[in-house]
Order: structure tokens, then sequence, then C-alpha cells
């Protein structure tokens, strides 16, 4: 038989999770089966994606990691290379044919105490100083002064006075001219200047003479005057010279800044005057053991000049060009006198004749004379040069030629005159130079 519930109708199921889902309740309405694939796709195109977005972060990551290693290695490289080559890697000795070695110059380093040689047309000298210092030239637009100074300071090469100098030499070497002040009157005149400029302390020596290339002259020194000095002067080429040697610093070293200086003034060197003579005679006078030599070309007999101012002075020689002859008192002439000294020494003597010459150039000219005296070189003698007092315009120079068994004194007296200016004036000077006493 059939059981009794056959025809009873079924109960609606429950609610359950799943069938709030709508997955396993028949009344829920599924997703479609296409769509549940698109959702399935979508899904595993992003992860897709972010798989390849990690590959592609791996592959930059990688290639800027191999970009900046390999900007490191061409950095560092060239680097390293120096620093293994300068002080790991020893260098190959460089090997070089002679004859490449002797076409390469060397650079030579100049040798601080090197000599220079130096000559000046305006000072008419030359001399040599050594390299380390400087020379300055101060050559002014004046016939009064010309100068040079060469400058050693061991502390500044820019020194270029004596305010400046802290320590080592100054060599000054200048030229003046003078109307009234002879070479001993320079001199003191010149220590006086010192007196006035020094402290209490300071000391000068005496003037005593000196020698410059053969040049007589006179010397003094001062120290403790702000610095050391000595000072020279000497009559040449118609000029009075100054050489100022100035040095400072300790004892031992401002001895050979000294000693510098001393090599500098014994290498001075005068211009000489080059004048042919020609053929020379020789005159000399057994009487008054004086002899000398002069052109021939000088006429003995063209013409007579005034000597010195005397009663009965004796005529040895007359010597004059007669093509320069105008009259008395404008040719080229020297002559050569002796005279007898009745006023007492050599010295009262010229005195005397300064005197009387003056006395001369005021009553003929009407005024006092300019003149100037100076000492100069006759053979190995000095005489004395007095130029402006006499008014016929020639220059009077006299030495003393007292002999030993002489009662008399004599005096030497050489009157010149001379129109034709340098071209005389090389002459006279080549005759006074020949001059012999015996």
């Amino acid at each position: 038989c059939m059981p009794l519930n056959f025809f009873k109708t079924k109960k609606p199921q429950e609610n359950t999770p799943e069938n709030e889902e709508g997955i396993e309740t028949g009344n829920a309405n599924p997703l479609p089966k296409e769509q549940e694939n698109q959702q399935l796709s979508q899904v595993i195109d992003i992860k897709a994606k972010e798989a390849e977005i990690a590959k592609k972060k791996k592959r930059f990551f990688r290639l800027l990691r191999i970009v900046i290693i390999s900007a490191l290695i061409l950095i560092f490289t060239p680097v390293g290379k120096n620093i293994y080559k300068t002080y790991f890697l020893k260098p190959e000795p460089i090997i070089r044919d002679s004859a490449e070695v002797d076409q390469e110059p060397e650079v030579e380093i100049p040798n601080p105490e090197a000599i220079v040689e130096y000559s000046n047309d305006d000072l008419k000298l030359s001399l040599d100083y050594l390299y380390k210092a400087k020379l300055l030239e101060n050559v002014e637009n004046t016939d009064l002064t010309k100068r040079i100074e060469i400058i050693y300071d061991k502390n500044n090469n820019e020194t270029t006075g004596l305010s400046g100098l802290s320590e080592g030499y100054i060599f000054r070497v200048s030229t003046f001219v003078t109307t009234f002040r002879d070479i001993d009157d320079i001199a003191r005149v010149k220590k006086e200047a010192f007196v006035a400029m020094c402290p209490e302390t300071a000391k000068m020596s005496d003037t005593i003479g000196s020698e410059i290339d053969k040049t007589e002259g006179r010397t003094f020194e001062v120290s403790n005057c702000n610095a050391d000095y000595k000072v020279s002067y000497i009559v040449k080429n118609g000029l009075n010279y100054e050489f100022a040697q100035i040095f400072k610093g300790d004892l031992g070293y401002r001895q050979l800044y000294k000693e510098e200086t001393e090599n500098i003034l014994r290498s001075v060197k005068f211009y000489q005057e080059d004048i042919d003579l020609g053929p020379t005679e020789t005159y000399t006078d057994n009487k008054y053991r004086v002899s000398f030599e002069y052109p021939r070309s000088l006429d003995s007999k063209c013409c007579n000049i005034t000597g010195a101012i005397s009663e009965s002075p004796t005529v040895l020689l007359t010597l004059g060009r007669p093509d320069s002859y105008v009259d008395e008192n404008n040719l080229d002439a020297i002559a050569f006198f002796v005279d007898s000294n009745k006023v007492g020494d050599f010295n009262a003597y010229v005195e005397k004749q300064k005197s009387l010459l003056t006395e001369d150039y005021l009553i003929t000219m009407g005024q006092s004379p300019t003149p100037e005296i100076r000492s100069i070189k006759v053979g190995d003698r000095e005489g004395i040069l007095l130029r402006g007092y006499s008014w016929r315009n020639n220059d009077l120079i006299y030495v003393d030629i007292t002999q030993t068994d002489q009662k008399q004194n004599q005096v030497l007296v050489i009157s010149i005159e001379n129109t034709s200016g340098d071209s005389f004036e090389g002459v006279t000077d080549s005759i006074l130079k020949s001059v012999e006493f015996f």
C-alpha cells in the first residue's frame, strides 16, 4: 500500500546562509556563466599586470645599478691610475741621444754673486757690481748733477733709497761742478753737513788722501749715523766726482757690505779720451828738471800768452795752433813758465796769485770774477787750477817744483787758452799727463 503522505504538499525550505547568497537555492538568481568568467579573467589580468610591473621595476633598478657602477668606474679609474703611477709605480728612465740633449737649451739660473759690467757715458766711467744688487740711474736734464745708485737690501728688493734701507748697502756715484770750492773745501763742507745731521754719538775720521783709478782724491768716514758712510771725492774730466759708500747691519754683516762696496770702488775705470796727437816732440829742461811731450803740429813760435802775475817769470815753451789765432786773447795755446816764490810756502804763493788776478779782473772788467778752484794732476804731482780768475780768459795751473838743494822756492806755472773746446782740451790733457819731474 502506498504511504499516507504521498499526496502531502512539500514545505518550503528555510533560508540558509547559502540560500541568502543565492548560490545553492533554487529561488536565488545565480550570475550568468559568461559574466562569472569575465570577472575571473579580470582578476587574472590584474595579477598579470602587477607581476609585469614588478618585473619592470626589477629591470629598472638593475639597469640603474649598472649605470651607477659604470659611472663610478669611469670617474675613479683615471684617478686610481694616477695615484698608482705617482706613489707606487717607478718611472722608467728616459734615455736621450747625446745629440738631442745638446740641441735643447738649458735654462740657467743667474748666480746672485755673478759680476755685472756697467758703463755710463754721462758719468764717463765703467764699474762692476753683483747681480743680486740693482742699479738705478738718475741722470737729470741739467749740467749740475748726474747720479747712479747701486742698492742691495737683504730684506727688501724694492728698496729705492737710504730711508728704506733695512740691512745692506748703497753705492752712489754723482758728479757736480763748483766755482769757488776746491776738493779740500768740498770734503770739509760735506763733513760739516754730517756733523749737523748725525747724533752726538757719531764718529768721524780725518780727511785723507785716496786714489780711484790712479786719480788722487780725498776720503773720510762716518760711523753710527743711522748707517756707516765712506765718502770720496776726486776731480776728473772737468767734473767733481762724489763716491758715497753706505752700509747698514750688524757688525759682521756691516763689514761684509763695506767690502762689497770697496770691490765696486776698485772696479771703477774712467773713460780715456783717445786723442790722436800724431808725431810728438819731447821738451826737456835740465835746470828745472822737467820734461813733457807735445804734438809736432803745435807751433812753438806762433804766439805769446800771459802766465802768472810776476815781475820776472822764466818762459820755458809756448805752443799754439796757428789756425786758431785771432789775437793774444783768442787762440788755442799752452805755455810753460817757472816763477820764483818769494812769498813763503806754496799755498801762500797761490793765495797771492788769486788776490792779484781778482784785482786785475775788477780793474779791467769793472766787476768781480766768477772763479773756480780745483786740484789737477800734472804728471805724478798735484797742482792747483785757477779758472775764471784771469780777465784774459786763460786757465792757470800751479805746481810746486822746489828742489831740496835749491835756496829759492820754485813754481811751475802752466797757462792754457782754449777757444776750440773739447778737441784742444784733449791735447792739453795729454801734454799734462806726459809731464815728468826728475
